[in-house]
């Protein structure tokens, strides 16, 4: 294993920039709703969820298939979170 390669990755600081679990738990629900019949594409998902935007000329809820799992989501990870500090 390259560890002077690892620790170039680190120093540039990538993992303070980009919320890996945000990013992942957005891409999860996105298909997920894309399954169940969403129009909305994964940027605009990516745009509703961080800034709170809806997409133009898209149904309300689809939005909502975004962002209600997106916060049950949350949530659960949450309670998982507690659970293990208790």
């Amino acid at each position: 294993m390259d560890f002077k390669l690892i620790e170039k990755y680190k120093d540039l600081g990538i993992a303070d920039v980009i919320d890996d679990e945000k990013f992942n738990n957005i891409s999860v629900v996105h298909h997920s709703t894309v399954i169940d019949g969403s129009i909305l594409t994964e940027v605009e998902a990516q745009v509703l969820i961080n800034e709170g935007l809806t997409p133009k000329g898209k149904p309300l809820n689809h939005s909502l298939m975004v962002t209600d799992p997106f916060n049950a989501l949350k949530i659960w990870h949450l309670s998982i979170i507690i659970e293990v500090n208790h």
